[in-house]
């Protein structure tokens, strides 16, 4: 279960996401089941988007998602073709966050 790994808390290093999380229900709960299984030194990294098809998680979303006492960085992707396979003009980012719960 993506949304809710039968893994203990505090083991990874990174957990990584990938246009996934807008599709999962309760989107802030997985968030904070995710963090919990982070080391507390560990990153939580999501890449998201919110497409001209109107799905999808605005950054500004996720931002709010995310546990008191993280801290993030959003990197905007849509500017980068290669990734994309072309240009898009949809919303598509990544961010990465960090912090103690």
């Amino acid at each position: 279960d993506a949304a809710f790994p039968s893994l203990a808390a505090g083991q990874f290093d990174v957990v990584l996401c990938r246009h996934l999380l807008w599709a999962l229900p309760q989107p802030e709960k997985v968030v904070k089941r995710w963090r919990n299984l982070l080391k507390s030194d560990g990153r939580l990294v999501l890449i998201e988007g919110y497409w001209h098809t109107d799905a999808g998680l605005h950054a500004s979303e996720v931002l709010t998602m995310l546990p008191d006492g993280m801290q993030a960085t959003t990197y905007p992707l849509s500017d980068q073709p290669d990734l994309w396979g072309g240009p898009v003009s949809d919303e598509r980012y990544a961010i990465v966050a960090s912090g103690s719960i």
